[in-house]
């Protein structure tokens, strides 16, 4: 309750949410840089650093799901910035956001394209941030390799955001400087898990790897450092300012990292799966146990991916010929699925959250979504708690068997 009052007056009343910054660094042992975000080719152009387009801006998909009695399906084209690689001198990688820091600069373009002022920066090392400045949450300065990949960023913690947001991009790397020896810096958080340091050692094959601390600042005298990939806000203000168009992501993020994970890919079998949350703390479907027991009725295998090795996760899913689940991480592992797998994801249609949709399009499988409704708000969508009509789910199942076929 405290740290809710204390995140609501940081809202209202910012002289108090910029002494709360510096105050909980100096507690951490750390300090503040004011800094300027400028986009990496803003940068390059200052700096007379080289930046290379991998891929062109260009009308991507974004695939709105069909929901259950409610909706049929949409296919979106919004138009994505360019990837590209971006070669720079004499910077400093600060870890847990993957921002570059140069002469009072924080180099990133996770405000590049906020023409609206709708994206809430305070996420990870970034303490408070708007499109004119950031305040970074900033440890040491330590020397690094004279030359690094950076592959630094917000949320390694999280497995979607390890696997699509982040390992994805290495790809664009290897293509771009063929068999060179490079080391690559990865956040701290990208190891905190068995399946995590699995991931990562499919992904970057026998690639070096520097782990970077919380807060920490890597010096690199020559840094090559890949753009984004996927254009979804770190969080925004409101959470009616979510868009459909924010769930952008690259076709090839996707095909990056299923690819890295072949050797472990099965043909499609008859598993039914329910992706079950009991484990987690943070359990969005608060009816879920009951839920659970009509899906075991109908002959759904519960999984819970946290117990299982990244390789059992990819096997198990490309096995799969159904996948439901309340929203989650989980669904991460929908990229490896066969085309013609039924995915259906438990989750409010009022967030607008398709990114779990377009993966499973951009695969090859079919989607139909069930509309759930938020029982406990919380501040951002992630900590909303909500539930589902038991009654309305056989109804469910029945329409999923249906597509199975």
């Amino acid at each position: 309750m405290l740290r809710f009052i204390v995140d609501r007056l940081r809202v209202l009343i910012p002289p108090f949410d910029i002494f709360c910054v510096y105050f909980f660094a100096r507690r951490n042992g750390n300090t503040i840089l004011r800094l300027k975000p400028v986009s990496y080719r803003k940068y390059c152009k200052i700096k007379e650093g080289r930046l290379a387009v991998i891929e062109n801006e260009q009308k991507r998909l974004v695939y709105e799901p069909p929901y259950f009695d409610e909706s049929n399906e949409r296919e979106h084209k919004f138009t994505s910035p360019a990837i590209y690689i971006a070669e720079l001198k004499n910077v400093m990688v600060h870890g847990l956001s993957g921002i570059v820091i140069s002469d009072g600069m924080a180099v990133t373009d996770i405000c590049a394209n906020d023409g609206d002022n709708r994206i809430n920066y305070s996420f990870g090392g970034i303490r408070r941030g708007d499109r004119k400045r950031f305040y970074l949450e900033v440890g040491e300065a330590i020397d690094g390799p004279d030359e690094a990949i950076s592959l630094c960023g917000l949320a390694a913690y999280n497995y979607y955001h390890l696997s699509i947001e982040i390992l994805s991009r290495y790809q664009y790397v290897k293509d771009y400087i063929g068999r060179r020896d490079i080391p690559v810096l990865l956040d701290e958080d990208a190891r905190k898990y068995p399946q995590f340091r699995e991931l990562t050692e499919c992904v970057l094959k026998d690639v070096r790897i520097i782990y970077v601390p919380a807060y920490k600042m890597v010096r690199v005298k020559k840094l090559i450092i890949p753009s984004m990939n996927t254009w979804m806000p770190i969080n925004v203000i409101k959470k009616s300012d979510f868009r459909v168009s924010d769930n952008l992501i690259a076709e090839s993020a996707v095909m990056n990292v299923r690819n890295a994970a072949s050797v472990y890919r099965c043909e499609q079998q008859n598993e039914k799966l329910f992706i079950s949350r009991e484990d987690l703390e943070l359990r969005r479907l608060i009816n879920e146990k009951e839920i659970i027991e009509v899906f075991e009725e109908y002959g759904y295998r519960i999984v819970n991916p946290e117990d299982m090795t990244y390789a059992q996760q990819v096997e198990l899913f490309s096995k799969a010929k159904c996948v439901v689940g309340a929203s989650g991480a989980g669904f991460t592992n929908v990229i490896y699925c066969n085309p013609g797998t039924v995915v259906g994801c438990i989750v409010p249609r009022k967030y607008n959250f398709c990114a779990f949709a377009t993966l499973a399009e951009m695969v090859g499988c079919k989607s139909l979504f069930l509309d759930a409704k938020v029982k406990i708000p919380g501040i951002t969508f992630s900590t909303d708690k909500y539930s589902v009509n038991k009654s309305e789910v056989v109804n469910y199942i029945m329409a999923l068997e249906k597509l199975c076929g």
